[in-house]
């Protein structure tokens, strides 16, 4: 396992990620106020939530508003970006998933016909307990 911390001189912004060597899956917590990134996508597939304050980002040409407890779904090659609408800013989590590990994972559920299906998410926020 790697591990970075990134505060980016400022000691509103800061940020701890992780990677797995064997699997290559990596994993981000973060805190930002403001503005925190420029829209850009991943090749891996995003699972995670908002663990404090609100998050608001345009994903899908959509604005999301992502609160305490709310999952965040996003799959490769969606263009995302992200901000603090309010004083605090917020903090989240989120692993990010390679495709090859996902469809090796897929490959071990056996599910029939799911080879050659493209990764994607049916909503970009949920409210699912069992998730978050």
């Amino acid at each position: 396992m790697t591990n970075a911390t990134v505060t980016e001189g400022r000691n509103d912004h800061w940020l701890v990620a992780r990677r797995d060597a064997q699997t290559g899956i990596e994993s981000l917590r973060a805190h930002f106020s403001g503005h925190a990134y420029d829209p850009h996508d991943h090749d891996d597939m995003l699972i995670g939530y908002t663990e404090q304050g609100v998050q608001r980002f345009q994903c899908h040409r959509s604005l999301h508003t992502s609160v305490p407890g709310r999952a965040i779904l996003i799959e490769p090659g969606a263009l995302h970006d992200g901000h603090a609408p309010e004083p605090g800013g917020f903090t989240y989590a989120m692993l990010y998933l390679p495709q090859p590990w996902v469809e090796c994972a897929a490959r071990r559920l056996n599910i029939a016909g799911l080879g050659g299906v493209v990764p994607a998410f049916g909503q970009t926020l949920v409210d699912d307990p069992r998730l978050t």
